[in-house]
């Protein structure tokens, strides 16, 4: 009769899915006559199988012939000798034989437990093993060993290694070891959480008791005990305000922390955000991580839906503020972050792209030589290019463009820096419209007569860009085309802005989705095709990006906390200094009303516009203040323009004003 414990490690080996590369470097370890002694971190949120993972190699080990040791760091008083008699029986008789020594595998779990006895471990414990044979291997949800990997004379010793979510084959191999049927189904259930490993589990569970018929019980108890777990991780609850943001954002850095609370950020707090194991570490500086962000936000969405808008509004103001005074090459992440924030009030329709759902790990960057294959295979499977060409000669175009302008490729690419999705908008100037013209002489003739400043001109005065190629990667099940799509679209957004967007539509779905973002089309027949083509253009040479957002989705007002119609009022009476003195605007900037009436006097007759504002701002506001306000109609007709085109350009005018006077107060 087989031990309990035969029973549960047969049944662990038979459960147990993935993490083959670990297990091979274990293996190589053991298969080393005088292995020199090694120590291994296991790193990763919570759920990611850290344990899991330990105890494997604890058994691998076993089936080696070595001896293996487990502690629980839980169980330990947090002292030498507290740790020292955790050990358990098979450590203690390994460390006091006379006879020759086996290979001793010591994993310790839960190791941040025993952060107070890091340095004795280190230059104690540690330093007394033998230097051939031993092996440590801690599980930790925080990397606690930098102190060691970054001490050059443990470096050599030291591999950290890092546990990533399950891939779409382990989810397949999981699923089936459980015995579960249809893996299409429970992924649908569950999304993009589906390849953390603890959602993973829980999923199957609720399956088990619930049926698979009764998906929002499901969700409901995956996502409650996600969210449970993590939350109660936050032992210091100085550090929830923090983390309500990182919920929100994309990625933060202390300093942009500490602007959205309007309060100092200590050191040592936002060190002990970084703790975290769902917190990691991001070019920026910390974000969540995927199931965090997922779970969280929504916890957050229920808990709390008016704290939620109200931190929204805080963040945009304050990205919107940077936004402004931002270059050209530094609004890119800041339009990311902006939209990123947003996506759960993003209403376009989603049957063709998906602004909410599509993950923050899908990273859009550039092209990447390595890419190429997979960018034609994507290119090869999309039905109908914007630039319309048939297919070999779509995949030419590629070629050219990867040859002469591989800047304007953008790649989206998972968390293991895969390509996903890839789209390409040239910038319409001399050269691109040339390479345009050897495919589709036509279509490049339509641009050309098109009344909106498309000349063959140099690169920096080009004012308009064209989609020509987009392509998703369809032999993949994690995401969807939508959200495929949607990650590109929020990037592109971010790349074209002050430009005028083009694309040439036929998709019923892609003109509606295209219209829902302030899109406008125009029948443009560029084919012999019977389909009803238009050209779908997006000016946003005249629009700041804030405007356009708050006009699509509603995040409230984007003029900072200056109010449009005092700033009406003060327009209004720019020649007399005693009432402009009296505005909450001079209290703001700390001047007096003559000050301020020349600070502005100064925005609008300078030879170039400052950003925000725009010529064509700096001259529907002077047309309508100065020398004094005129009436909508004398308006318009002094800028050639409909009364409602007028009014929806003062409105920018404004807009664009305020922001430039909020980069004064900020």
């Amino acid at each position: 009769m087989r031990s309990m414990s035969m029973a549960v490690t047969d049944e662990r080996i038979r459960l147990f899915v993935g993490r083959e590369r670990e297990c091979n470097a274990l293996n190589a370890w053991l298969a080393i006559p005088n292995a020199p002694t090694r120590i291994i971190a296991l790193t990763g949120m919570g759920g990611i199988g850290k344990s899991t993972l330990l105890i494997r190699l604890l058994q691998l080990a076993q089936e080696h012939d070595a001896i293996s040791a487990w502690v629980d760091a839980r169980t330990c008083y947090r002292t030498p000798k507290g740790f020292e008699e955790a050990l358990p029986t098979s450590y203690q008789e390994w460390a006091t034989t006379d006879a020759p020594r086996k290979k001793l595998v010591l994993g310790i779990d839960n190791f941040e437990e025993l952060q107070v006895l890091e340095g004795w471990l280190r230059e104690i414990f540690m330093s007394s093993m033998p230097d051939e044979n031993v092996l440590l291997i801690v599980a930790s949800r925080t990397d606690l060993m930098r102190v060691w990997y970054t001490d050059p004379v443990w470096r050599p010793y030291i591999d950290v290694w890092p546990l990533t979510e399950f891939s779409e084959a382990e989810i397949d191999d999981f699923l089936k070891r459980r015995s579960v049927a249809d893996s299409t189904r429970i992924k649908s259930l569950i999304g993009s959480v589906a390849h953390h490993p603890l959602a993973l589990a829980l999923a199957t569970d609720a399956i088990a008791r619930y049926h698979d018929d009764d998906f929002a019980t499901i969700q409901n108890l995956v996502a409650e005990t996600l969210s449970g777990r993590l939350i109660r991780e936050i032992a210091n609850q100085e550090l929830q305000p923090l983390i309500d943001i990182l919920i929100l954002v994309a990625e933060s850095n202390q300093d942009l922390l500490q602007r959205v609370l309007q309060r100092r950020v200590p050191v040592r707090q936002y060190h002990d955000l970084m703790q975290l194991s769902f917190v990691h570490r991001t070019g920026l500086g910390v974000g969540l991580h995927d199931l965090a962000q997922t779970v969280l936000f929504q916890d957050f969405k229920e808990r709390d839906p008016g704290g939620l808008a109200m931190l929204r509004e805080r963040i945009a103001r304050v990205l919107l503020s940077d936004l402004s005074a931002a270059r050209p090459d530094q609004r890119g992440p800041l339009v990311q972050q902006l939209l990123w924030i947003c996506r759960d009030i993003f209403s376009p329709p989603r049957t063709y792209a998906d602004l909410v759902g599509a993950s923050p790990d899908l990273l859009p960057t550039g092209f990447e030589p390595k890419d190429a294959d997979h960018l034609k295979q994507f290119v090869s499977d999309w039905k109908r290019q914007s630039f319309p060409l048939p297919e070999n000669l779509s995949l030419q175009l590629l070629d050219d463009v990867i040859a002469n302008f591989p800047g304007t490729i953008r790649v989206a690419r998972d968390s293991f820096g895969e390509p996903q999705a890839m789209f390409c908008s040239l910038p319409l100037y001399n050269q691109t419209l040339a390479l345009m013209e050897r495919y589709h002489p036509f279509m490049v003739k339509r641009l050309l007569s098109l009344d909106l400043g498309i000349t063959r001109c140099a690169v920096h005065e080009a004012k308009a860009t064209y989609m020509v190629l987009v392509g998703v990667n369809t032999h993949q099940s994690r995401y969807t085309s939508q959200e495929l799509i949607g990650a590109m679209v929020r990037d592109q957004f971010a790349q074209s802005a002050g430009l005028i967007s083009l694309l040439l539509v036929t998709n019923p779905d892609l003109k509606e989705f295209a219209r829902s973002l302030g899109f406008v089309g125009q029948p443009f027949p560029a084919t012999d095709s019977s389909v009803d083509e238009e050209l779908f253009m997006l000016d946003m040479r005249h629009m700041h990006f804030g405007t356009w957002m708050n006009k699509l989705i509603g995040i409230g007002p984007v003029s900072g906390d200056i109010n449009l119609a005092e700033l009406q009022e003060i327009l209004s009476n720019l020649h007399d200094p005693n009432v402009l003195s009296r505005s909450s605007l001079a209290a703001l900037l700390g001047v007096d009303g003559y000050t301020l009436s020349q600070r502005i006097y100064k925005e609008l007759n300078a030879a170039s516009a400052a950003s925000p504002l725009t010529d064509r701002d700096c001259k529907v506001l002077r047309t309508t203040y100065l020398p004094h306000r005129s009436s909508p109609i004398q308006c318009a007709a002094a800028l050639h323009i409909s009364r409602a085109t007028y009014y929806r350009y003062l409105n920018d005018a404004l807009t664009h004003l305020s922001l430039r006077l909020q980069q004064a107060i900020n």
